[in-house]
């Protein structure tokens, strides 16, 4: 399935990309920090019922927020298992 990016945030060092979807109405985190698979997903928020139009790290990393088509902002942690 084909689905079009239409929020992209990074984090503030680019260890993390954050990206909301359309076709597939979902959020992925992506982990930049693993060399041998830079573009690794480290989670997946899906069950949305409309697509994504913004996402965006809180300052700190410790949060994320994206919303769409639904008008609901959602609001995420962000927990380092390190």
């Amino acid at each position: 399935m084909t689905a079009y990016i239409y929020g992209l945030s990074v984090g503030n060092k680019g260890d993390f990309v954050l990206a909301g979807t359309s076709k597939s109405c979902e959020v992925k985190v992506f982990d930049r920090t693993d060399k041998n698979d830079p573009w690794k997903t480290c989670c997946t928020v899906s069950g949305i019922k409309k697509p994504i139009y913004s996402v965006d790290f809180a300052k700190g990393m410790k949060r994320c927020a994206f919303g769409g088509g639904d008008g609901q902002l959602y609001i995420m942690s962000i927990i380092n298992n390190d």
